[in-house]
């Protein structure tokens, strides 16, 4: 059975790497992921990340495609779009 999660404010980074190590696969989307992002969300093989990495967000620093590229490595399923912000 899958479980949907919204998380919003402050406490998401305290909740978003207890629910990610402890699911069995983890689809999400987050709008930018920047500086040091691939170790704050600890996806795994087979998991799936949408991400904007549109080139206005990537020159901007709202996206590091370095952070991205580390978690290709690690086998995770990326795709971007680019209208993710409210």
């Amino acid at each position: 059975m899958s479980k949907t999660t919204f998380l919003v404010g402050e406490d998401l980074w305290k909740v978003l790497p207890k629910l990610v190590r402890s699911s069995r696969r983890v689809d999400a989307a987050i709008a930018y992921l920047g500086q040091d992002g691939a170790k704050l969300l600890p996806l795994k093989r087979g998991d799936r990340l949408v991400v904007d990495m549109s080139i206005a967000t990537v020159k901007a620093g709202g996206t590091c495609l370095h952070e991205v590229e580390k978690l290709i490595k690690r086998g995770v399923k990326v795709f971007t779009r680019s209208n993710l912000t409210c």
